[in-house]
């Protein structure tokens, strides 16, 4: 099954789980995660607090509340370091982290949304990959693309 594909500002969703991925060094300085960080200064506080506790761990999902009822971001640690020289996109973390987040999904009976292009932009990964991944472990997601 193929997810299906919006246009659209994905932080503009009411209700759901907003995913991105995530390093695990305590930063989210560039690229989704700092409009996230902006736009929910919560989720960040959420993501500092699992830095300091050691629980950003590859392959860990942090799911924080945001202001509205029923929406979620899940924080994917999908890559350990950042930078924009290689791939820094660790392919099983993410694999792990997807099928994490979809099990949330349906325990909370909420609709996955996914970055079009998550992990692959700054962190290097291969959309073909990674699509193919999300196809597989979150059949039932919404992948957005920004218009």
């Amino acid at each position: 099954m193929k997810n299906k594909l919006i246009k659209g500002d994905i932080l503009n969703v009411q209700q759901g789980i907003i995913c991105h991925q995530v390093n695990c060094m305590g930063k989210m300085g560039a690229g989704i995660a700092l409009s996230i960080r902006k736009k929910w200064p919560s989720v960040y506080q959420d993501y500092i607090a699992a830095y300091d506790k050691g629980q950003l761990q590859l392959g860990n999902v942090l799911l924080s509340p945001v202001v509205i009822a029923q929406l979620y971001v899940a924080n994917l640690c999908g890559q350990y370091r950042y930078g924009r020289d290689k791939r820094y996109t660790d392919y099983g973390a993410l694999e792990t982290c997807l099928k994490r987040v979809r099990e949330m999904g349906e325990r909370l009976n909420l609709t996955v949304f996914v970055p079009y292009k998550m992990g692959c932009s700054l962190a290097g990964g291969d959309w073909k990959v990674v699509e193919d991944m999300i196809n597989k472990a979150v059949p039932t997601s919404i992948i957005v693309k920004l218009d």
